[in-house]
């Protein structure tokens, strides 16, 4: 019995504080009447009948009891999956997201919406996420900024701004990457073509810098067209372009991409309307063993462009090893032709008397310019002009030209009258006519030396009047107006139109030689003669011949009504003490010719 209390009492201790109400108020009223009796007992009452029914509730109330305890258990199970997923739930969104922004993927969420401790700390993890998005995403445009920047140096570092194409410093990088894989296949062929506009300066000047620039790109875009994936066009600089040439059959191979490439540039050109001719000349320069670094295929090919330039341009020359040796004396002789302008010692005139073919008198004098080599003896003007020209050094030289000519003029009458009725014929270049300071720069020569610009004629090709008309027609308009003669020299070999001669203020033409050298024994020569004697007769117009060496000619020329000439025939070019002499010989400057003669132009 005691044990029965004593464990009972045990249970209702270790109960849970989380019971019914109902089963609480059982225990304590069964605990009441055990108390009762157990004082019962120990008075030692015998009243069986009140322990019966004491037992009854006793059992009563364990049987509550024992109910109480499992619907305690139940309910504690209960509280404690809710309790238990109430936590655990928030905790895994957590660190399940947690674990997916670890392994990179940005701007996750919990999806916990309570308004617990866990609510709250997943809005804090949420805008943690997707404020690391949002830096990433802001990171990653800044660092593709930075990358497409370096892109676009390292691009603009190896390509032309105004064309796209490769540049000098790319160029040069495939070209050694092609001399490397050539030291390991020494069968594979590769070649460069050094290509330069020809004129292009003329087309710069005459229509502008934005044309010419769209010339340029216009240009290296139909060279593309002639080349292959594997080959490379680069503009080099200027007019400049280089073509590299892989996997060719030799020098066929390169001959044959140059003959592509002119026979694409003689198309004309549109560019802002304007129709353009661009053709260029080519050099071409194979790698071979005795190259030992890429500038020096691209050195040989640019020595054979200019080899192409002076055999008339448009074409194209392949390099050989006389070529450089002809290269090194150039450069030699234009080192000594500056120093020759600098001191002005070296340079000298020669003068060609001009005739009447009628009579033989005097009617003029040529000035030419020669040059005492100290090496080589005395120069032509043909042997160095050209050089002159393309250095840029014929500004010096031809105003050099017309002052010391002037001044000889000058000198020339002050002892004699009789020059007062020659004229003064000088060269002007092309270079010199394209200044913009032309005129002035002949009218302070002749302020200088006291000449009348009267007693000048100014001699222009018909190539360098062609360049830009209008500009050619307002500065022979202010020559003109300034009392200068203006004759076209070397007439036939250009244009020779009537319309342009109508344009310009011109006085005179001088016919060129190569008409004169076949007279009288070729008729088409003969055809020729007549045609310009023709169109300078319509435009009253007085032409002088060149060239005359025969009495034949002489004859012709004169039967053809040909009024002036020059040549072997009459008298070569000579200093002038030496002219002096000869004119002493005819008895005076005007030799046979009537008294007061003087060219009508």
């Amino acid at each position: 019995m005691r044990r029965r209390i004593v464990l009972a009492l045990l249970v209702l201790s270790g109960s849970s504080a989380a019971g019914t109400g109902a089963a609480i108020l059982s225990v304590r009223s069964a605990t009441r009447q055990l108390n009762e009796l157990v004082r019962l007992h120990q008075s030692q009452e015998p009243r069986r009948d009140r322990v019966a029914a004491a037992m009854a509730h006793v059992d009563q109330a364990g049987a509550i009891l024992a109910g109480s305890l499992v619907l305690t258990f139940l309910l504690a199970v209960a509280v404690g999956v809710r309790l238990t997923r109430s936590v655990t739930r928030p905790i895994g969104e957590l660190v399940a997201a947690t674990r997916e922004l670890a392994g990179g993927r940005l701007g996750v969420t919990a999806a916990v919406d309570d308004r617990t401790e866990f609510g709250e700390l997943a809005g804090h993890f949420n805008r943690m996420s997707a404020a690391l998005k949002e830096s990433y995403a802001e990171l990653h445009r800044q660092i593709q900024e930075r990358v497409d920047a370096e892109q676009r140096l390292v691009h603009d570092a190896l390509h032309d701004a105004l064309t796209g194409l490769p540049n000098r410093v790319l160029f040069l990088d495939r070209l050694d990457q092609l001399f490397q894989a050539g030291r390991r296949q020494p069968e594979q062929h590769c070649a460069v073509l050094f290509l330069d506009v020809d004129r292009f300066k003329v087309i710069n000047d005459s229509l502008g810098h934005l044309i010419g620039d769209q010339l340029l790109a216009a240009v290296g875009r139909r060279i593309a067209t002639c080349l292959r994936t594997c080959d490379t066009v680069a503009r080099l600089g200027g007019d400049e372009f280089g073509v590299l040439v892989t996997d060719i059959h030799g020098l066929a191979g390169a001959l044959h991409v140059a003959q592509r490439i002119l026979a694409e540039l003689e198309l004309p050109f549109l560019v802002e309307g304007n129709e353009i001719f661009a053709r260029a000349s080519i050099g071409i320069a194979l790698r071979s063993e005795r190259h030992e670094r890429p500038e020096q295929v691209l050195r040989d090919a640019d020595v054979a462009m200019y080899q192409a330039k002076m055999k008339g341009r448009g074409c194209a020359e392949v390099f050989d090893a006389e070529m450089h040796a002809s290269v090194v004396e150039r450069l030699g002789l234009e080192a000594d032709l500056r120093r020759a302008v600098e001191h002005g010692e070296e340079l000298l005139l020669h003068y060609q008397p001009i005739v009447e073919l009628k009579g033989g008198g005097l009617v003029g004098l040529e000035a030419l310019a020669r040059w005492r080599h100290p090496r080589r003896g005395l120069l032509a003007a043909a042997e160095f002009i050209p050089l002159a020209e393309e250095s840029g050094m014929i500004i010096p030289v031809g105003e050099w030209v017309l002052e010391r000519a002037c001044r000889q003029l000058r000198a020339w009458r002050e002892r004699d009258p009789a020059f007062e009725k020659l004229v003064l014929s000088i060269n002007l270049s092309g270079r010199q006519f394209r200044q913009a300071d032309v005129v002035p720069r002949m009218a302070a020569i002749f302020e200088r030396t006291g000449l009348s610009p009267a007693s000048v004629a100014l001699e222009l090709t018909e190539t360098t009047i062609m360049e830009n008309m209008d500009s050619a027609a307002e500065k022979l308009a202010r020559l003109r107006a300034m009392g200068t003669q203006v004759h076209i020299d070397d007439f036939g070999t250009g244009y020779s139109s009537l319309s342009y001669l109508h344009r310009f203020p011109v006085t005179a033409v001088k016919m060129d030689r190569s008409f004169v050298a076949r007279l009288p024994a070729h008729g088409d020569s003969e055809e020729l003669v007549r045609a310009v004697l023709s169109i300078a007769e319509s435009l009253r117009l007085d032409v002088v011949a060149e060239g005359i060496e025969t009495e034949a000619q002489l004859a012709r020329l004169s039967e053809l009504k040909c009024r002036y000439g020059q040549g072997f025939l009459f008298a070569h070019p000579m200093p002038a003490e030496e002219l002096e002499g000869w004119l002493a010989g005819r008895g005076s400057p005007a030799g046979r010719a009537p008294p007061g003669t003087r060219p009508p132009w």
